[in-house]
């Protein structure tokens, strides 16, 4: 029989105990959010098939953008970053910080299922999109201190929610462990998705290629990359392999079978990304671990999602950080790859609306404990049973 116990981080989609509900079913069961997001000021979610935007749908791939805002670094190194302005009423701000080989619109659907609706800001890695590469090694570190960059200069004031995505995940847990005084002051939320907090432990992606390969792949690309002419070498290998190129974006970054435009949009991102540190940066993540960066987060709401089929960083890496945040909302889409917030933004929206009304209701909360301070003990205890009591977890083991 199974054994019942309550898990004190997660109210997870795609545990053990509904491991045969489909996408498809997971889908038709979240359809009914889309009436919930708009009662509570959020645009449903609108998938895009490739066809030409109609009066009131859905816009296309890449097609959202705001001015250009460019930042130096410390180094000199130009930051691209766009501003989606929107007043929730709680005067919070969310700050989008992409993966290795992604640009600012990787977040496409989350954009426009929350534009207009709360601030957003969306920036390019340096060496990616329309970021420069710059004169410094590009590392974790060096990324957290740009995101630093970003938060001081379009967001100096008021509460932050950071979402991450893969390497963009890495980054705000770096910049935790760097500067974990902001967690809880400024930054009261985080959303990581698809990433690692540890890979010292694990294969990191590609599972179906072997150790081998993992353990020799960073030295080799590294020493071919660095070759003067492999600007022009890996511009030939591009256009020749466009068709090897999609099926290797379907095989290691999506669960499901995609449509060929999304593939040609994420394969596009990734020609636009800076090779040049292509070697040092795989290195690099054999050596990460910003576990202890995690006590910085404990305090905060977040939320901690991942596909089942992320052949990148698989479940583990994710359950790594959902132990290490015992608040966070840990949740597994069933069927989905590494790409989970492009290939399901109908599951991974919801979360992401709910990670910011559980911000929203902290801040309500803070706001009325300032007026009645006897209060302020009664509604933590309240918000924690809330919290306790929404992460029950099958075991069937």
């Amino acid at each position: 029989m199974a054994a019942m116990r309550t898990a004190p981080r997660l109210a997870r989609i795609g545990a053990r105990s509904v491991s045969a509900t489909t996408a498809a079913a997971a889908r038709t069961l979240l359809r009914p959010l889309d009436a919930a997001t708009q009662s509570i000021g959020v645009a449903p979610i609108k998938t895009w098939k490739g066809e030409e935007p109609a009066a009131g749908g859905a816009a296309r791939l890449g097609s959202l953008h705001a001015p250009a805002i460019r930042l130096t670094a410390d180094d000199g190194a130009q930051i691209y970053a766009e501003v989606d302005e929107g007043d929730d009423g709680y005067g919070l701000t969310v700050v989008f910080t992409h993966g290795y080989t992604a640009n600012r619109n990787f977040w496409h659907f989350q954009r426009l299922a929350l534009r207009e609706r709360v601030r957003m800001v969306f920036w390019d890695f340096r060496g990616h999109g329309r970021s420069p590469l710059g004169p410094s090694t590009v590392t974790v570190d060096r990324l957290a201190d740009d995101l630093l960059l970003v938060l001081t200069e379009l967001v100096p004031t008021g509460p932050v929610i950071l979402v991450g995505h893969s390497m963009g995940g890495m980054t705000i847990m770096a910049l935790a462990r760097a500067h974990p005084e902001l967690f809880g002051t400024r930054v009261l939320g985080v959303a990581l998705m698809g990433t690692s907090a540890r890979m010292t432990d694990y294969d990191v992606g590609l599972r179906r290629i072997g150790t081998t390969l993992w353990r020799v792949v960073p030295g080799v690309l590294q020493r071919t990359i660095g070759r003067p002419e492999a600007g022009s070498s890996v511009r030939a290998v591009r256009g020749f392999t466009r068709l090897l190129e999609w099926h290797f974006m379907r095989e290691a970054l999506f669960g499901t079978d995609v449509s060929q435009e999304l593939l040609e949009f994420t394969t596009d991102m990734v020609a636009e990304a800076a090779f040049e540190n292509l070697g040092d940066v795989l290195s690099l993540f054999k050596a990460h671990d910003v576990t202890a960066a995690l006590r910085a987060m404990v305090d905060i709401e977040a939320a901690v999602i991942t596909g089942d089929r992320d052949a990148i960083l698989p479940v583990a890496h994710s359950s790594v950080i959902a132990e290490g945040i015992p608040r966070a909302l840990f949740s597994v889409i069933p069927g989905a790859g590494h790409h989970v917030p492009l290939e399901m933004p109908e599951l991974v929206n919801p979360h992401l609306i709910g990670l910011l009304q559980r911000v929203r209701y902290r801040l309500s909360t803070q706001w009325y404990a300032a007026q009645d301070p006897s209060s302020q003990q009664t509604l933590r205890q309240l918000r924690d049973q809330a919290i306790s009591r929404s992460r029950p977890v099958k075991d069937e083991t």
